[in-house]
């Protein structure tokens, strides 16, 4: 029995030291350092400016010094601000620290995800290391684009159909036709059109004549050469409130021409009127003549009787 109690004392101990010694092996003596990234706005469009957000936190159990961040590698695109370099000093066991970065985006930037490359430098009692890690950017276009053809045109009216032909939904559409040299609009130039989804389109119809001092041949021939201005506004995706200008071919030759025509037609009829009319009278005159002679001649040939 006393064997067996010595034996179990003996494991007891061996487990206890082995336990002990594991846990020794687990304890490190050096800095670890952990880098997260956050970009604000967290998407930022083409030709916006936006902010990286460095944080640095030691997980490690004892103090990290002479830290120093730089960036190292980005995409064309993603134009720096100022400086990408910053000296953070030392940070101890359990800290953090942020530093910030300006960027621009370029305007031509198509949508999708940049990578930023930032070299982390920093030092321990004996040694100094090097850790890399990437800020990632997201860039999304916020703007559309429009299509604005003539559906339909007459002498008293034009309709124009506007499609979204971009990338992103269009909130709060107006379609407007400034004034111009070459036309001018009669009564509202303005239409309020709603929103428009990628592809979606609507019509706006407006009373639109050009402006010409005379209206010859030649007048009419260059007027259907020239353009009409027509404006598109509208809050993108992020709130902002944008305009894009059109010029559309409209053909208003024939506009002229039916308004001729119409206007001739009531010439010819005011003066088939006027000719039939000048013949009517011719009529009453020379039958008001006949019963005057023919009484006369009857009062004659009375007293002749007599």
């Amino acid at each position: 029995m006393k064997k067996f109690i010595a034996l179990t004392v003996l494991t007891l101990v061996m487990v206890v030291m082995s336990v002990h010694a594991s846990g020794v092996t687990a304890v490190t003596t050096e800095p670890i350092i952990q880098a997260t990234f956050s970009t604000n706005p967290a998407t930022v469009a083409p030709g916006n400016d936006g902010y990286i957000q460095l944080t640095l936190k030691n997980s490690g159990t004892v103090a990290a010094s002479r830290i120093k961040i730089s960036s190292v590698s980005w995409d064309t695109h993603i134009i720096p601000s100022g400086t990408w370099m910053v000296e953070l000093g030392s940070l101890g066991a359990g800290d953090s620290a942020t530093a910030l970065f300006k960027f621009s985006v370029s305007s031509v930037a198509p949508s999708g995800l940049y990578a930023v490359n930032f070299g982390i430098d920093y030092c321990d009692g004996s040694s100094c290391r090097t850790i890399n890690s990437n800020a990632i950017i997201t860039v999304q276009s916020v703007e559309t684009d429009f299509d604005v053809s003539v559906q339909d045109s007459t002498a008293t009216s034009t309709t124009l159909a506007i499609a979204n032909i971009g990338a992103n939904t269009a909130y709060s559409v107006i379609v407007n036709i400034p004034q111009q040299e070459n036309y001018r609009v009669t009564g509202a130039s303005t239409s309020v059109v709603g929103n428009l989804n990628v592809g979606d389109y609507t019509l706006a119809s407006f009373q639109i004549t050009p402006i010409t001092p005379t209206r010859t041949a030649q007048n009419i021939s260059e007027a259907g050469e020239k353009t009409l201005v027509v404006k598109v506004s509208y809050t993108d995706t992020l709130g902002a409130r944008r305009t894009v200008q059109k010029e559309v071919k409209l053909s208003i030759a024939t506009t002229i021409q039916e308004g001729a025509t119409t206007r001739q037609t009531q010439v010819s009829q005011w003066q088939l009127l006027g000719s039939s009319g000048l013949m009517y009278m011719g009529i009453g005159v020379v039958g008001i003549v006949g019963v005057v002679v023919f009484l006369k001649f009857r009062k004659r040939i009375k007293r002749k009787k007599e």
